[in-house]
């Protein structure tokens, strides 16, 4: 995996589709108070001629100064810029994800008998991808969730999430990486809520 050197001994990550290009300038390492973490950056000027910082994330991504959207980086390593691990997003879905850091590692907390679960947000609602013995575990687990699950979105209907009634059955039905597939086809209305609340879950396991 290509790196990219910064200053304060830190090195950032990168794909080799951006090595060659992100090489050919001097980066540092930035820290950031708020989230406590580093990030790629470096110093260049506007074509009014104004001094400005660009972060490495954003050019990675083509979001030029005026671009008032943000970068949300998945598993929350900032000096991680591969283009599986950084999204566009607004500000509103990168406090979202922020507020899902504990102290045990992004969206894991401590279960009073002392094991650890992880959640995930999926269409707006919270859902649950198991309970493990350590927070490397349960954090692996959300990892492989978001970069393999690949955010399954799923349509709303007056029926549920997902769900469409055809010929008098209840068909579930998601979009994972782009393609929609069938979950399966229930004959009533809660076997098909149920299948659909497992679904993500499963999609982890698959």
């Amino acid at each position: 995996m290509p790196t990219i050197e910064l200053t304060q001994g830190q090195r950032a990550r990168v794909d080799w589709c951006d090595y060659r290009e992100l090489r050919k300038f001097k980066w540092c390492a930035e820290w950031n108070c708020k989230t406590k973490s580093f990030y790629a950056a470096r110093n260049c000027r506007l074509s009014s001629g104004r001094k400005t910082t660009e972060k490495m994330h954003r050019r990675i991504l083509g979001l030029n100064h005026s671009d008032k959207r943000q970068v949300d980086h998945w598993n929350h390593d900032t000096l991680d810029n591969r283009r599986r691990n950084v999204r566009i997003v607004t500000q509103r879905e990168n406090m979202e994800n922020r507020r899902d850091q504990s102290v045990h590692g992004v969206g894991v907390e401590k279960t009073p008998i002392g094991h650890f679960q992880t959640r995930i947000k999926v269409d707006g609602r919270r859902v649950y991808l198991g309970t493990f013995e350590t927070p490397q575990d349960a954090q692996s687990a959300r990892e492989r969730f978001l970069l393999n699950g690949a955010a399954v979105e799923i349509r709303r209907s007056k029926y549920g999430t997902g769900i469409e009634k055809r010929g008098g059955r209840f068909r579930v039905r998601a979009t994972v990486d782009g393609r929609r597939r069938t979950v399966g086809t229930f004959d009533t209305e809660e076997e098909a809520q149920s299948a659909r609340q497992a679904f993500p879950r499963k999609a982890v396991q698959e």
